[in-house]
């Protein structure tokens, strides 16, 4: 805390803000530590706080006159590994850290609640500042924030996410889907099991497995087009006890990502088929099972237009690209099914990606951040 109270600027004092977040790392639905901390500096603005699911924090701050509603959302969770950065601001949670960038995130957000009630709300509208709990983990909190009425009163969402892969200082960003939807799915493979010495014996469900997942990435290679960007990764294969023992089930598991729900129905329904095909033709039987996750988020194309204006008065941000969609699922889509929202990819580069236990962001990128969703957030309460 000394940090903070010491800081002669904002972006020192938000790089304090990051590195204590970053020291005391909490896993997903669990952030009672992260919470009470948001809050401690969102009260100490003057910014009233409430709670929709006793999980999260979101602030609101009024401007001088009435006008649209705002919300900017940071996440707050960490990840179950084991830190290796050799920071001095380490985690002190041995086998929880933030390797994906949400300690920047906060910061960043903190960041521009600090400067707004410092520069005495000189605005029209109102900035709700949504600190969201458990985005690591399906179903996340943004579902739970959008069923708790998060956004009855809101317009629009502004969000971002500090970006390894892309190079530092380009912002990212497009209009229409930005971030892939996610779904999992699990398939148990039924058969008879028998000596290792007889296969003929036997209906060898790791052999069906075998040959589901051969096909099943040969069905996405010549059944969807390059377009549709379908993507299915198996994730998982377990079966068996003995070397010599065909075993009577096998489970195998995976992920499938997409731009379009009509493309993820599709995949759903191939799979289904294949397995249907593969079982029957060698006695077996089977059991799938969809765990449908985050749907794409998708990016409001008037909203991209201001943030991509506003962009290019921005010190710190060298690049302004229209990047391709990213596979990497992000609940804050919840958000963007329910009122126009935009989501930026802040890029920082380095040398180690999100969830790598060696990753770390650079810090001089939560100044760029912080002023990029101000301005953004300004020039939206004018219009």
């Amino acid at each position: 805390m000394n940090l903070l109270t010491s800081a002669k600027s904002l972006t020192e004092w938000m790089i304090a803000v990051r590195r204590e977040l970053h020291q005391y790392p909490e896993l997903s639905h669990q952030e009672e530590k992260t919470k009470a901390f948001i809050e401690e500096q969102l009260t100490s603005f003057g910014i009233a706080t409430k709670s929709y699911t006793g999980k999260d924090v979101v602030g609101v701050l009024r401007g001088r006159l009435p006008g649209k509603t705002i919300a900017v959302r940071a996440d707050m969770d960490a990840l179950p590994i084991l830190e290796e950065t050799g920071l001095p601001f380490s985690s002190e949670n041995k086998g929880v850290m933030h390797a994906c960038g949400h300690d920047g995130h906060m910061a960043m957000v903190l960041g521009l609640a600090k400067k707004l009630t410092e520069e005495k709300a000189d605005f029209q509208g109102t900035v709700v500042f949504l600190f969201q709990h458990a985005e690591e983990s399906v179903p996340g909190g943004a579902r739970e924030l959008v069923e708790a009425g998060v956004l009855d009163e809101v317009d629009m969402v502004v969000g971002g996410h500090l970006w390894q892969p892309l190079p530092k200082g380009m912002l990212g960003i497009r209009k229409g889907p930005i971030m892939a939807g996610a779904s999992q799915f699990e398939i148990k493979i039924n058969g008879h099991g028998g000596h290792g010495s007889m296969p003929h014996a036997t209906v060898d469900p790791i052999y069906m497995a075998s040959q589901i997942i051969g096909q099943a990435y040969a069905m996405i290679n010549r059944q969807f087009s390059p377009e549709e960007r379908a993507v299915l990764s198996f994730g998982t294969i377990q079966s068996g006890t003995n070397y010599n023992i065909i075993p009577n089930e096998a489970n195998i598991g995976g992920t499938v990502r997409y731009f379009d729900e009509r493309v993820m129905r599709s995949m759903e329904e191939k799979l289904d088929l294949l397995l249907q095909s593969v079982t029957t033709a060698y006695g077996g039987a089977y059991e799938l099972t969809f765990i449908k996750g985050d749907p794409p988020v998708v990016n409001d194309a008037a909203l991209v237009d201001v943030m991509k204006q506003e962009a290019q008065t921005i010190e710190g941000l060298s690049d302004i690209a229209d990047i391709e969609p990213i596979y990497a699922g992000e609940d804050f889509s919840h958000y963007a099914q329910t009122v126009p929202s935009v989501y930026f990819l802040l890029g920082m580069g380095g040398d180690y990606n999100h969830h790598h236990p060696k990753f770390d962001i650079d810090e001089s990128m939560l100044k760029t951040g912080c002023n990029l969703m101000e301005q953004t957030i300004l020039r939206l309460l004018e219009g």
